[in-house]
């Protein structure tokens, strides 16, 4: 029996929440059990309890990583528990007691046992709750993949988050609004004249028509990655080339636990400030206008927005860009994943290329929901 029948058998969950999850988890990554907690309609506990009779193995509950004593941690090094996934918790008689995200991987166990010189006990624990411990013992950071949007989930000496943090509230009478969500494009028949592309520009004073059917080479060539992608790390690939080429700054944003957290840039300039940032979706920022509406949004970030977005900008040593684009890829209705591009300071997103990234979000949201049909948990 699959992990996710076995929930069902449960009555942990149910068939709708499933599906979602699986489809989530085609193109987020992580495992299936992460998904649904961070989804929402699964206790982390419950979840601890179900891989323990899955597995046939003891569970590891959070008061036995609390208990766990430094004598018993530094039996094992930072780099082999990264590793391994693995957390000592105590002393038993048959061996040192110890919560790993795979216990029935015999290759582990015996290399922990090596490590600790003598037998172990293997125990399960969701790798949620691992990674958790694992930076609070080891202070080995947690990619944000598996941070929780809870203020109070920071270790204390741990990596500095770069969380786009609330700022004051408007003042009395000042308007909130979202800025321009999803242009509609019209079709255009054959070459765009100028005398055309002035009949129609938009509140920035850009080309607002296009072929829409219409895609760029790159967007072609990015088209054919995402048909053979087997994995979520593909299809970020596939993106990340696209605005690589075609975009001053791009990058992709996964979206859990009402928050946007930076999972991939499309420039190296960028990559290690991206994999930091966590943009809480209460904010109003164009992140949540796109989450709100799961449709393309283009043009100056939201008024009552701004700062946040100059915020973002200076955290990426990026100068405030003229206009910006969101693109939401779309699972179920339900928005899995966003990706960001801007150009400098002066230039306008092209439409193209917006148009060409519209294709690429579907094309990857038809990919994750045919690859949750067949994938495994």
């Amino acid at each position: 029996m699959r992990f996710g029948e076995r929930l069902l058998a449960l009555g942990l969950i149910e068939p709708q929440a499933l599906a979602e999850a699986r489809q989530a988890q085609q193109l987020q990554g992580g495992r299936l059990g992460t998904t649904l907690v961070q989804m929402g309609v699964l206790n982390l506990d419950a979840l601890a309890r179900a891989l323990g009779e899955h597995l046939g193995v003891a569970v590891a509950e959070d008061t036995h990583f609390e208990d766990s004593h430094s004598s018993v941690l530094t039996r094992l090094s930072a780099d082999l528990a990264e590793r391994c996934a693995a957390v000592p918790l105590y002393e038993a008689d048959a061996g040192l007691v110890v919560a790993m995200m795979d216990p029935r991987d015999a290759r582990l166990v015996a290399e922990v046992a090596r490590a600790v010189g003598g037998p172990i006990q293997p125990c399960v624990a969701p790798e949620l709750r691992v990674h958790y411990w694992l930076e609070k013992h080891y202070f080995i950071p947690r990619p944000n993949f598996y941070l929780r949007s809870d203020p109070g989930d920071v270790v204390p000496g741990g990596p500095e988050r770069r969380v786009i943090v609330p700022a004051p509230a408007p003042l009395p009478g000042e308007p909130a609004r979202l800025g321009r969500i999803a242009m509609v494009k019209r079709a255009v028949a054959g070459p765009l004249s100028a005398a055309r592309a002035a009949e129609a520009p938009d509140e920035l004073g850009l080309d607002i028509t296009i072929d829409a059917r219409r895609r760029s080479p790159e967007a072609e060539r990015a088209l054919q990655l995402i048909e053979r992608a087997g994995a979520s790390s593909v299809l970020a690939t596939a993106l990340c080339e696209y605005l690589h080429g075609s975009v001053e700054c791009g990058a992709l944003f996964q979206v859990r636990d009402q928050v946007a957290i930076g999972w991939r840039a499309a420039h190296e300039r960028d990559a290690k400030v991206v994999a930091t940032l966590a943009v809480p979706l209460e904010l109003p920022t164009a992140f949540r206008a796109v989450c709100e509406s799961a449709t393309t949004y283009r043009g100056q970030p939201p008024e009552a927005g701004r700062a946040w977005h100059r915020r973002l900008c200076e955290l990426m040593g990026r100068a405030a860009p003229r206009d910006l684009v969101l693109v939401p890829v779309l699972a179920a209705e339900r928005v899995l994943a966003l990706i960001y591009a801007h150009m400098d300071e002066s230039d306008a997103v092209p439409l193209q290329v917006v148009s060409d990234l519209e294709a690429l979000a579907e094309a990857v949201s038809k990919r994750v929901s045919v690859s949750a049909r067949t994938g495994g948990e």
